[in-house]
C-alpha cells in the first residue's frame, strides 16, 4: 500500500508539473517501501540520490517558467525550494555518516513539505500561469 497517493486536489492545472508531482509521490512511495521492507543501505541510498536528484531537476523547471513568466513571487518561491534542498542535503550527509534510524523522519517530513508546498505555494503560481496559457 502506498504511503501517500496522488489526489486530484493536488494538481496544479500544468501537466508538466503535475507529472513531476506525481514522481516525487513515487520516489516517496519507494523510500516508505524500502522503509518497510528494511532494506539494505544500498537501496536508501540509491532511492536518496534519486530524490535529490529528480527534486533539483523539478525545481529548475519550476524556477524557469516562474521566470519565463515573471512570477511575483518567484524569488520567495526558489527561497522554499533551497531551504528544502539544504534538508535533503542534511538528511543525505546524517545517513551517509551512518545515521540509519532517520527513514521514518525523512517520510514524515518529505510528505508534509510536499503535500503542503503543492497545496500552497505551488497553488499560488498555478492560477498565474494559467492565465498566462500554460496549462
Amino acid at each position: 500500500m502506498p504511503y501517500i497517493e496522488w489526489q486530484e486536489e493536488y494538481s496544479v492545472g500544468i501537466q508538466l508539473f503535475d507529472e513531476q508531482h506525481r514522481r516525487l509521490i513515487a520516489i516517496l512511495n519507494q523510500v516508505h517501501e524500502a522503509v518497510a521492507g528494511q532494506a539494505g543501505k544500498p537501496t536508501l541510498r540509491r532511492i536518496f540520490v534519486e530524490l535529490a536528484e529528480y527534486t533539483d531537476y523539478h525545481f529548475r523547471a519550476e524556477e524557469s517558467l516562474l521566470e519565463l513568466y515573471d512570477f511575483p513571487f518567484k524569488e520567495e518561491h526558489k527561497k522554499q525550494h533551497l531551504e528544502l534542498s539544504i534538508q535533503l542535503l542534511d538528511l543525505q550527509i546524517r545517513f551517509r555518516e551512518g545515521d540509519y534510524n532517520i527513514s521514518n523522519a525523512i517520510l514524515t517530513f518529505l510528505n508534509e513539505w510536499l503535500v503542503n508546498h503543492i497545496l500552497s505555494q505551488d497553488k499560488e503560481y498555478s492560477a498565474f500561469l494559467n492565465n498566462k496559457g500554460v496549462f
